[in-house]
C-alpha cells in the first residue's frame, strides 16, 4: 500500500490530454515514462537508505528521513538542501492534485455528473477555471477545518493512512475500465490482447491482493 501510495500521480499527464499537443499520443507516452522514472528514482532511494543507516536508527528519524539521509550521505548542508528539496516537491505534488481533481470535475461536467459551470472552459487560457477555483477553495476550507476542529483532523489523520487503499481502489476501477471500453479490440491481435485484457486485469489481481 505504501508503494501504491509513493507511485500515486504517475497519471496525471492523462487528465491534461485535452490540453496537450498530439492528445492520443503524447499524454499515453507522459504516463509510461513517468512509472519508469519513479520505479528507477525509488528503487534507488530505497538502496540509499538501506545503506545510510540501520532500520531501527532510520525508524527514530522518519519525520526528517531525507534530510537525515541528506546529512549521513554527504554532511555539510545538504540537510537543509534537501529540505528545501522536500518543499518544493510538495508544492508540486499539491498542484498535481489541483489539476487532476479539477479535471476530473470538468469531465463529469461534460457528462452532466456535476452541475454544468464545471464543464465550463476559459476561451483564453483553455483550462478550466471554475472547477479549478471551486477545488482550491473547498481544499483550502478542509484544511481550515482540519487545523481548528480535532474531529476533523482525526478524520484527516484516517484518510492520510488509508490514501495507500484509496489510490489502489482508484486504479484497479481504472484498469476494469480501460478494458471495458476497449473490449471490442480484444481479439484483434495478440497485442491487443495483451494492451487491452491481460496486462490491465493483472494488474488489476494485484492490487484487490495488496487491497
Amino acid at each position: 500500500l505504501i508503494a501504491v501510495f509513493l507511485s500515486a500521480g504517475w497519471d496525471a499527464s492523462l487528465h491534461v490530454n485535452e490540453e496537450t499537443k498530439r492528445p492520443s499520443v503524447n499524454p499515453g507516452r507522459a504516463v509510461m515514462l513517468s512509472v519508469v522514472g519513479l520505479g528507477v528514482v525509488y528503487a534507488i532511494m530505497m538502496v540509499a537508505f538501506q545503506g545510510v543507516a540501520s532500520e531501527h536508527v532510520m525508524n527514530n528519524n522518519t519525520a526528517a528521513g531525507l534530510s537525515f539521509a541528506a546529512q549521513r550521505l554527504v554532511g555539510g548542508g545538504w540537510d537543509k538542501a534537501m529540505s528545501v528539496a522536500i518543499l518544493m516537491s510538495s508544492v508540486a505534488s499539491t498542484q498535481i492534485g489541483f489539476v487532476t481533481l479539477s479535471r476530473i470535475c470538468y469531465a463529469m461536467g461534460s457528462d452532466q455528473l456535476l452541475p454544468r459551470p464545471f464543464a465550463m472552459v476559459n476561451k483564453r487560457l483553455r483550462t478550466p477555471v471554475f472547477g479549478t477555483v471551486v477545488v482550491g477553495l473547498l481544499l483550502i476550507f478542509v484544511v481550515l477545518l482540519s487545523i481548528y476542529l480535532s474531529t476533523v483532523a482525526n478524520a484527516f489523520g484516517t484518510i492520510l493512512t488509508s490514501t495507500g487503499i484509496l489510490f489502489g481502489t482508484f486504479y484497479a476501477f481504472g484498469a476494469l475500465a480501460n478494458t471495458w471500453f476497449f473490449r471490442s479490440q480484444i481479439r484483434q491481435s495478440f497485442k491487443s490482447f495483451l494492451l487491452v485484457a491481460a496486462i490491465p486485469l493483472s494488474s488489476v489481481a494485484v492490487l484487490v491482493w495488496i487491497i
